[in-house]
């Protein structure tokens, strides 16, 4: 038992998209050990707020006495958390209390049984619902992490049918390393039978090895529901049928789809841009370093790359673009890639372009030099709507240059 003494703010669904979970840290003085051995009588708790794409039932409320289901808070953890979006606004103090996650969310957890069959464990089940409705009549897929997730409006590309008959979807996942961008690559769009384009949308932080030791995002999708039933299935999904009616923007909307973030293209994002405290927090994450190549993510990268230019699909990659102040910043990514990894990162894309008349490649970011005003970014490296609209525009006329 323990009674909370100060809280960081509670994120949500609302305004964690495209993540799909959420930590808070909130600070409590214990009152009564109920179970196990605790040398502590102030600690420092890690609550799930969001899990899978889900709110939980959170309190913040000062003073509310508790009963906590906790366990340390390890370096491992840390490790893990990478693609987890933490509020913690707790005084930092020169002897800190010690730390502790909340099990109480997971402990608690269900699953409903008709919930399993798009049940990705995380926001990204609201993607793959639309996919599989849209999946006969695909032409273009967009590609990446959050960045092209938030970054890239399918519905401005392709022709006027597509505002009215979705022919391109955004099956962008946040968080999604090399291994789990490719393995969505081969399984879910290579096999598409209308497909022409690739849209794919890369930034050093996917080849940094310094990131790629954890691979959480991937193996909490190989484990889901959906992915299994997927497996499990995989005989009477494939071929894709193709004598069925196209599936318009207003067939959409009648399947009632959970898509309460996302448009019909699978376009998630946000209508704001960084305000002045969030950037002085950001210029502080970008004085970190820690970047190594990782030419197995590469080559990962290259070979599904080869795959899809090998059946004639047209690949588009572009680099994300980063908020202005980072081309003047130690690294070039707020996960510590460095300018010179964006460097080498491009090099390479320039010549995987040379070598392939099916692969195009666009440095948009060009290390920070890209033209896009601050008022197109919600924070440093993910556009806003107004962001992902003009750099659509723009993606659209180079497509068409190519044509």
């Amino acid at each position: 038992m323990a009674t909370r003494i100060a809280a960081s703010e509670i994120k949500t669904v609302d305004n964690i998209a495209p993540y799909d979970e959420a930590l808070t840290w909130h600070e409590y003085e214990v009152t009564k050990v109920l179970e196990g051995i605790l040398n502590a009588s102030r600690i420092r708790v890690a609550h799930w707020t969001v899990v899978r794409g889900k709110n939980t039932k959170s309190s913040g409320a000062v003073g509310e006495e508790v009963e906590l289901r906790i366990r340390p808070f390890d370096k491992e953890d840390t490790d893990n958390l990478a693609d987890v979006v933490i509020s913690d606004e707790l005084d930092i103090l020169a002897e800190e209390p010690p730390r502790f996650m909340d099990m109480s969310a997971i402990l608690g957890d269900g699953k409903s049984p008709e919930a399993v069959r798009y049940d990705y464990d995380s926001l990204f089940s609201d993607q793959m619902q639309i996919y599989w409705h849209l999946r006969h009549q695909l032409e273009l897929v967009v590609l990446g992490n959050s960045h092209a997730a938030e970054g890239i409006l399918p519905g401005l590309l392709l022709d006027d049918q597509n505002k009215v008959t979705p022919k391109a979807l955004n099956l962008s996942a946040g968080g999604a390393k090399v291994d789990m961008q490719c393995l969505l690559a081969e399984d879910y769009v290579l096999p598409l039978p209308k497909l022409k384009s690739m849209v794919w949308m890369v930034s050093a932080r996917i080849f940094n090895e310094e990131l790629n030791n954890s691979q959480t995002r991937l193996d909490t999708f190989k484990a889901s529901p959906g992915y299994n039933y997927d497996r499990d299935h995989w005989a009477e999904l494939w071929p894709v049928k193709l004598d069925v009616p196209p599936v318009t923007i207003a067939n959409l909307k009648e399947l009632n789809l959970n898509r309460k973030k996302f448009d019909p293209w699978g376009w998630v994002g946000h209508d704001k841009m960084m305000d002045e405290k969030e950037k002085s927090t950001v210029l502080k994450k970008l004085t970190s370093v820690k970047f190594k190549f990782d030419d197995e993510a590469w080559d990962t990268f290259k070979q599904t790359v080869s795959r899809a230019t090998a059946k004639g699909v047209r690949v588009y990659v572009v680099t994300s673009p980063m908020h202005p102040m980072s081309k003047d910043t130690p690294s070039a990514d707020p996960d510590g890639s460095s300018h010179e990894g964006q460097a080498k990162m491009v090099e390479m894309l320039n010549e995987l372009d040379a070598a392939n008349d099916l692969v195009w490649f666009w440095d948009v970011n060009r290390s920070g030099n890209h033209g896009m005003s601050p008022d197109c970014f919600f924070d440093v490296d993910h556009l806003n709507l107004k962001g992902a609209t003009e750099l659509t525009r723009q993606l659209s006329n180079w497509m068409s240059r190519t044509q």
